[in-house]
């Protein structure tokens, strides 16, 4: 994936947060407020998007799993984003049949999943772009591949913006809850209250709004002796 000036590619993202204390306790927080949301509390298969391309999704989709993975927990993430597929690269996988192939009926669900180098974490890549997204996941195969995926303690599922296709409605209903990712001092306050709006009235949950690339220096630390490099993480 190419990064914008000042950000770092998806795959870099991932290892420096891996490495960053700070950054597992928030994405810890946030995990544990995500699987106690749901009605139940047991929260496991959960929608990842937001308003426009840039904010955040796919590192925070990543960065979760491979945090909930590390804890013990079985976990599957589902590349949903078939038209700008970024996670054979970040992940460094294998090429397979992907999810576009699962959808089409060129491959089972189990034949195109891909142990990554995390212990416990699967993944199903899109496989090769395709500008068939919406039609594919508006499929029958789509609601056999989530309830198959049931499985798993967990799924994360990465769609593509909201704000431009349909794909995330479509999902948003089929999952226990949507996350929705929106970029510190860029994306903007009328865009995401019409994707919430809009997953909403497609019939999902949205638990809530999780706010990416904040710089230190623009939102203090309460506890200052954390005190993390500025960096902007990859924005996928």
């Amino acid at each position: 994936m190419g990064a914008a000036a000042g950000e770092l590619p998806l795959a870099a993202a991932l290892r420096d947060a891996r490495s960053d204390p700070l950054m597992q306790q928030v994405l810890r927080n946030l995990g544990a407020r995500l699987m106690l949301a749901g009605a139940d509390g047991t929260s496991r298969a959960i929608l990842l998007t937001s308003a426009a391309p840039g904010e955040g999704k796919s590192f925070t989709t990543l960065a979760l799993a491979q945090l909930n993975a590390a804890s013990g927990r079985r976990v599957l993430v589902l590349e949903c984003d078939l038209r700008r597929p970024v996670f054979e690269t970040a992940l460094d996988l294998p090429a397979g049949p992907g999810l576009a192939g699962v959808l089409r009926g060129e491959a089972l669900p189990r034949e195109a999943v891909i142990a990554t180098a995390t212990p416990n974490l699967d993944a199903i890549p899109a496989g090769a772009a395709t500008t068939e997204s919406t039609e594919l996941l508006m499929g029958k195969r789509m609601t056999e591949l989530l309830l198959w995926a049931r499985k798993y303690d967990l799924v994360l599922i990465d769609s593509p913006p909201a704000a431009m296709l349909m794909d995330a409605q479509i999902l948003a209903r089929q999952v226990d809850g949507v996350l929705c990712c929106t970029r510190w001092g860029r994306s903007q306050v009328s865009a995401i209250s019409a994707t919430v709006n809009g997953l909403r009235e497609a019939g999902g949950d949205v638990f809530g709004l999780a706010i990416t690339m904040v710089r230190a220096d623009d939102h203090p630390f309460y506890d200052t002796g954390h005190e993390p490099a500025r960096r902007y993480l990859g924005a996928a």
